[in-house]
């Protein structure tokens, strides 16, 4: 399974790496919304982990944007930020959000968020080769 991770932050995004391979996921990681888009034209994922705060784009922006791409429509999106307020986390929904977790102290609350969302990435990528073969997902 494929996770691509944005932040800001080139800690982060290092940490966030380190921790997806240990639990024996692939991850590759960008800067920015718009390196986010560039990636996904050119990649596929089964989850991607956003920070809400950066520049450029934010994460909500970001998240509208991934779910105007037909190969994403059904997977899953996490936003990892420090930002606590809940009306944030509404407005990431809104745009496409499965989860928003406040940036954990430590690792195994973030293992647990991304083992619970990758089932719907197994889920989402059985859904699009249905669709690709002309079946319905409803």
């Amino acid at each position: 399974m494929k996770v691509l991770i944005v932040d800001d932050s080139k800690t982060i995004r290092i940490n966030m790496q380190r921790l997806m391979h240990r639990i024996e996921l692939d991850a590759d990681a960008v800067d920015s919304g718009p390196a986010a888009l560039a990636y996904l034209a050119e990649h596929s994922v089964d989850l991607v982990v956003t920070d809400f705060n950066m520049p450029h784009m934010n994460g909500i922006e970001l998240i509208a944007e991934i779910r105007k791409l037909p190969k994403m429509r059904f997977k899953p999106i996490v936003v990892l930020s420090s930002e606590s307020d809940r009306a944030k986390f509404r407005q990431a929904k809104d745009a496409g959000a499965l989860a928003w977790m406040v940036k954990p102290d430590n690792e195994r609350d973030l293992i647990n968020v991304v083992r619970h969302v990758m089932p719907m990435a197994v889920n989402a990528a059985a859904a699009a080769r249905c669709e690709e073969a002309g079946g319905t997902t409803a």
